[in-house]
């Protein structure tokens, strides 16, 4: 189609002391999934929504699980929706992911991630070696976005 443009955003992962090793940035593109049959490996996953509350019924928005598609390349990880912004299922699945790495490189270390304040960075799941801080409102356009900081290295 003439005219549309293709929109992407980055998720970079960095720290003061350089970007997070063996770890791959996420990619979300606006494009369907379905432009990228055949490239990487595809994946479900299905994650615990750490909002849901039992004592309420279920709907589209109070459900226990949701499952999130993407795709694993050699240099990145692909996750797609129409707006190609960042929605909180995808945070809640690289919130998981970053997790597991650095669980697998220092078991014991905790560690501070410092994030914006916006709506899809609400509500992540309480895990026991990742601890979150947010930026005040209006204070976005300084920082990266996204940085890890080790806590006693």
């Amino acid at each position: 189609m003439e005219g549309t443009k293709e929109r992407y955003t980055l998720i970079p992962y960095c720290t003061p002391f350089g970007h997070v090793v063996d770890f791959k940035p996420a990619v979300i593109s606006k494009c369907q999934g379905s432009k990228w049959e055949g490239a990487g490996k595809k994946i479900k996953k299905k994650f615990r929504d750490p909002t849901f509350d039992a004592t309420k019924p279920s709907s589209s928005k109070n459900q226990e699980f949701f499952e999130i598609e993407y795709r694993s390349f050699e240099n990145f990880i692909l996750y797609w929706n129409p707006s190609a912004w960042m929605t909180r299922q995808i945070m809640i699945a690289e919130v998981y992911r970053l997790s597991l790495h650095l669980k697998s490189k220092s078991p014991s270390k905790k560690y501070l991630v410092m994030m914006d304040n916006c709506s899809s960075h609400k509500k992540l799941p309480m895990l026991d070696n990742l601890e979150f801080v947010y930026f005040q409102p209006g204070c976005t356009g300084w920082h990266p976005g996204f940085s890890i900081v080790k806590n006693g290295s």
